[in-house]
């Protein structure tokens, strides 16, 4: 599994990458945004950890670019911003999970584990068929170049207005 440490406190930064290192994950560091940009367009990535307060690029602008890309790694924000609105704007940028400063280790290895699990076979950014353009990030919806006024509950449904099909009846079965 190979992880990238985005955090600029070095001190921090060295513990966790040498302590990932340690559970047998193959661990880079970036000491800011610009850092952490760079080496994501270099190298694919299971895992960012990324912190918030990155100078350079802002970790929130960060996760908006990694969850854009078409082969995108999982992210969990690392941060000193614990507050439940905190984690609810992180999460609504795009991450994966949240994890509040200070943390116990063993959990940041299991949440880093379990994202690597569940991280997605690699899907095109925005979906094509039929004339029919699908981007789930901005949720915007086009056909033939022009675009779909879709409901948010509409977006929301799989297969959206087309999968609109009659359910068979279900049957209670007898005793």
């Amino acid at each position: 599994m190979r992880v990238l440490v985005a955090e600029d406190a070095r001190s921090l930064a060295d513990r966790v990458a040498e302590g990932l290192r340690d559970q047998g994950m193959a661990v880079d560091i970036a000491r800011d945004g610009l850092e952490a940009a760079a080496r994501l367009d270099i190298n694919a990535y299971d895992v960012v950890v990324l912190d918030r307060d990155l100078p350079g690029i802002h970790g929130d602008a960060l996760c908006q670019m990694i969850t854009s890309r078409d082969q995108r790694a999982m992210v969990l924000m690392l941060t000193a911003a614990g507050s439940p609105q905190d984690r609810v704007s992180g999460l609504g940028l795009g991450a994966d999970d949240y994890l509040a400063k200070p943390f116990h280790f063993p959990e940041l290895v299991l949440r880093i584990r379990a994202l690597a699990r569940r991280q997605p076979a690699a899907r095109p950014r925005i979906l094509r068929q039929a004339g029919i353009e699908l981007d789930p990030a901005a949720r915007t919806a086009t056909r033939d170049g022009r675009p779909l006024g879709l409901s948010v509950k509409e977006f929301r449904r799989p297969g959206g207005p087309a999968a609109r099909q009659p359910r068979a009846p279900v049957r209670r079965r007898s005793p």
